[in-house]
This record gives structure tokens, sequence and C-alpha cells, in this order.
């Protein structure tokens, strides 16, 4: 899960479920400057492993980048920013948002999809637990696509599904802001060219390169992650013996 920010025209946060998740990026919007107080919006790590034991019972990982804790690329001695309750309050405070001036975002939510109108409904509750206002945009999936495409949002809750070896340019490559995915409007030199160090290098060398684009990622917070959803393959103890492709295509067809 995924919630991300509009750096250029207001504040944009996706969250995504799907494979990957995230919940809230920063960009350089001006509730969240950058290299300011993008902790502010980080999902407190107990809720998102809240969500991960009520609705998925356990069945999914934490994760604090788009990069699978599971897979041979995640680099464990990446430092993260930690959530902290009062500094959180402190930050929002410092910029204004105190007493009678409550900070207020909308969060657009597909509500043909129950999984992430629920998961929505725990991103408000501990958002309104550090007293910022989260209120939910709940619209068919076809209004919901046709938003996201046109940054028509403050925030919303979507997903990714990656591959096992993801090349993240789709997301964060400034060359996606246009004719892409970067819905973030993302863009930042350094991380176009560790994407693309990542996408050609060596496989000797390419855990090193997604090591640099993990810290890069946590250190912009374009993206705060939440988990990851494990997949099962359920087989029956009768099927034995080599699957072949060429036999599976033949009498596919």
């Amino acid at each position: 899960m995924t919630v991300s920010s509009n750096v250029s025209t207001g504040s944009r946060i996706w969250v995504t479920d799907s494979e990957t998740t995230s919940p809230v990026t920063s960009g350089g919007i001006p509730l969240l400057p950058p290299g300011g107080h993008r902790e502010r919006i980080l999902l407190d790590l107990k809720f998102r492993f809240k969500i991960v034991d009520l609705y998925y019972l356990g069945q999914a990982v934490v994760t604090d980048t788009p990069i699978n804790p599971n897979s041979y690329l995640f680099d464990e001695s990446i430092e993260v920013l930690e959530y902290d309750k009062n500094n959180t309050k402190l930050s929002l405070a410092k910029s204004g948002y105190m007493d009678n001036n409550v900070l207020t975002l909308s969060l657009l939510v597909n509500k043909d999809n129950d999984e992430r109108v629920k998961i929505a409904n725990v991103i408000v509750s501990m958002y309104a637990d550090v007293d910022i206002n989260i209120e939910l945009e709940l619209v068919d999936v076809d209004t919901f696509n046709k938003r996201i495409y046109s940054g028509d949002y403050e925030l919303f809750l979507g997903g990714w599904q990656l591959s096992y070896l993801p090349d993240l340019s789709f997301m964060f490559h400034s060359s996606m802001i246009a004719k892409g995915n970067n819905f973030i409007n993302y863009n930042n030199q350094e991380m176009d060219t560790l994407l693309q160090e990542a996408f050609m290098a060596d496989p000797l060398l390419i855990d090193k390169s997604y090591s640099n684009l993990q810290q890069l990622l946590v250190d912009e917070l374009p993206y705060v992650s939440l988990y990851f959803k494990n997949t099962s393959l359920i087989t029956n103890t009768r099927v034995q013996g080599i699957i072949s492709r060429f036999i599976f295509t033949r009498r596919m067809v």
C-alpha cells in the first residue's frame, strides 16, 4: 500500500495495497516541504501490523520501501524514519495546525473494492489519533481512475503489482510524469540515475544498485510503504510430475 503526493498541484497522497503497499508520500507540496516534516504522515508501524493481522490474517509482510522484504534485492541495513506520534503533533503545530485549525485532507478510494475501503478506515483512525482529519471520498472505479490520471485528488488509495525483479521507473522516473504512471509528479535527477543504473546493472552488482535506490527512497519518501501481500499456491497431491508449457498450451488451444 502506498500514500504519495503530487509535487506540482497541491497535496497528493497515494496508498497502494496490491502487491506492495505504501501510505504517504510527501514530494514538494507546501504541507510537506522537501527535507522538512514528511515524517508527520508516516503510518504508525503498529497500524500497519494491525492491517496485516486483521484483514490478511498475517499473510502479508510490512515494508518500508516498494522492494519486497522477501526479495534478495531487499537491503535490511537501510535505516528508515520511525513514526513518532509526539513529533508528528509538534510538527503540525509548528506549521500552524493546532486548536481549531485542524489539518484536513481528502482520501480518494474505489468504493467497489471492499478491501481498500476497510483499510482506508484504518488510515482515517490512525491520523485522527494525531489530529489529522482524513475525509473519505468513495467513488466508483471509473471515476476513481479518471481522477487519478487527471490529478483530481488530494490523497488516493490504490495498489501496484510488481514483478520479481521490479523496475520502479514507471513510478518514479521523471520521464513517466507525462506519459506513464508517475502520478505524484516526482522529479529527481538522482532518482532517474539510480533507476537507470538498477535496470542496467550487472547481475553480480545488482544488489548494490538496488540498495542505493532503496536508500534514496527512504531519504526522499516519495512513497511510505505499508506491506506486500503474500501469495499462495494450493495443489492436490494427485497432481504429480513435470508440467510442460508446450503440452499445456496445446491443450488450451
